[in-house]
């Protein structure tokens, strides 16, 4: 109720009534629509804000600066507060608190969208599940994610990244989760946070707002730049991987079918597991993503049975027939350090003695300083020992992996630079055949629109 929400954020009704009806809330003009409750955070463009309005009905704005709508107030209802951002605060505060159910706050370098989608999953089959869409985990996005918890909500699921420090201690001030996951924490945002050792305070952000005695705290017990964390005060740690202590450990990890198969190690019991979707990184989300709904009741053999069944978001490892009789192996979602490191070790696993072709893109959320050089001379070292049997660098900013694997010895020959979306399929295409396997490894949303076509053309829709 909005006589509620007044009371919440010490606000005073200037004109219109409290009984209000309101649909939505928002802070910026373009998410204006009738029956809004409108937050004004930002004050810049007013003119603009002021001719939405008076387009719409029953709308309810919240102020710092009443005067700003002085023209346009008997179409309003208005109130008034000391500071406006700070109102903002209280408000998602109260809403937050009025739903006692479980939310899960997934981070980690890799592995976000996948385990946040994998315990949907897992949750979906008897709950009403809100969560995050894709990998789209922008600041920008998370109160529209926070407000789509409702009363019909019984768990809600949020990816949170970390582009900047900040980032993340503002999510779990948002939406409060009392079970969080690290995944791991990995080279990754050096254009944003200069160092590896910010980008660990970053991911440190995690236990903001945390209740040490009630929440829980799941982590890679494999993930060195994790245990770097101080997580001494945290009472309910639940550790993931394949060392003996681990809590959730995996043992017994096979490339089978389309997926992977592993024992699962849990209080002295052994359960034989099966996760759709190639490479070991993926049985570290799957123990991420058992452990996680095992906090709220779930057992671990209900999540194992469930988690068999489980489709993978597309363009994560996606394996397609394209022409030729070739497999083309789809990884555009994101290009890290860490992501190409675990594609290629699938590649290899999986090859069985075809050919591999490497095609790569720049990795955009790496800094062209001397660390991120860096970043690029481990990676060609690491395509280097993949073996791969040609390396097609699809673009000029991507030059220094070609460049810097022919120094760690690849031969010259191996390596084609191309300039252009055609460009990179027309020397696939020369090059594919039946005992061939294309890894396409860059981040397509980084990427000129034409790069789409590439998969398009060598993929056969079927």
């Amino acid at each position: 109720m909005l006589v509620d929400i007044v009371g919440t954020i010490d606000g005073m009704v200037l004109t219109g009534a409290e009984n209000q009806k309101v649909t939505d809330v928002a802070v910026s003009r373009k998410q204006m629509r009738n029956n809004i409750l409108y937050f004004h955070v930002r004050q810049s463009k007013d003119r603009f804000l002021l001719r939405r309005l008076q387009r719409l009905q029953q709308v309810v704005v919240v102020t710092d600066k009443p005067e700003r709508f002085e023209r346009i107030k008997h179409k309003l209802t208005l109130i008034q507060v000391r500071s406006v951002g700070v109102a903002f605060k209280k408000f998602v505060h109260y809403y937050r608190l009025l739903f006692h159910i479980p939310i899960f706050g997934i981070t980690g370098t890799n592995g976000k969208s996948t385990t946040k989608e994998m315990i949907t999953y897992l949750l979906s089959k008897d709950r009403n599940v809100v969560s995050t869409y894709k990998s789209r985990n922008g600041l920008k996005q998370s109160l529209r994610y926070l407000l789509n918890i409702g009363d019909e909500t019984d768990a809600a699921v949020i990816e949170m990244g970390v582009k900047y420090p900040g980032n993340l201690a503002y999510n779990c001030q948002l939406f409060k989760p009392q079970v969080r996951v690290i995944l791991n924490i990995e080279v990754n945002h050096t254009r944003d946070i200069k160092t590896m050792d910010n980008y660990i305070r970053a991911k440190g952000e995690i236990l903001e707002g945390f209740d040490y005695q009630n929440h829980k705290l799941i982590i890679n017990a494999d993930d060195e730049n994790t245990q770097k964390l101080n997580l001494t005060r945290v009472k309910n740690l639940i550790t993931v991987g394949k060392k003996s202590d681990a809590d959730y450990r995996a043992e017994e990890i096979r490339y089978v079918g389309n997926g992977m198969s592993f024992t699962l190690m849990h209080k002295g019991n052994r359960h034989a597991a099966y996760v759709p979707g190639y490479g070991e990184h993926t049985v570290y989300n799957a123990l991420a993503a058992i452990a996680s709904v095992c906090q709220i009741g779930i057992s671990i053999e209900e999540a194992i049975k469930r988690l068999a069944s489980f489709r993978h978001i597309e363009k994560h490892l996606e394996f397609c027939k394209g022409l030729k009789g070739s497999t083309i192996i789809d990884d555009t979602w994101n290009c890290t350090p860490s992501a190409i490191r675990a594609a290629l070790e699938v590649l290899k696993e999986v090859s069985n003695g075809r050919k591999k072709v490497l095609v790569i893109g720049h990795m955009p959320a790496i800094a062209r300083d001397p660390f991120g050089m860096d970043q690029y001379k481990k990676i060609a070292k690491i395509i280097f020992k993949a073996n791969v049997d040609r390396l097609i660098v699809a673009e000029t900013r991507a030059r220094e992996f070609g460049e810097k694997a022919i120094e760690h010895g690849m031969d010259p020959r191996k390596v084609i630079y191309c300039t252009s979306a055609s460009e990179v399929f027309e020397v696939v295409n020369r090059l594919i055949d039946q005992k061939t396997m294309v890894l396409l490894k860059y981040s397509l949303k980084y990427m000129p629109p034409s790069y789409k076509s590439v998969r398009g053309n060598l993929v056969l829709n079927l």
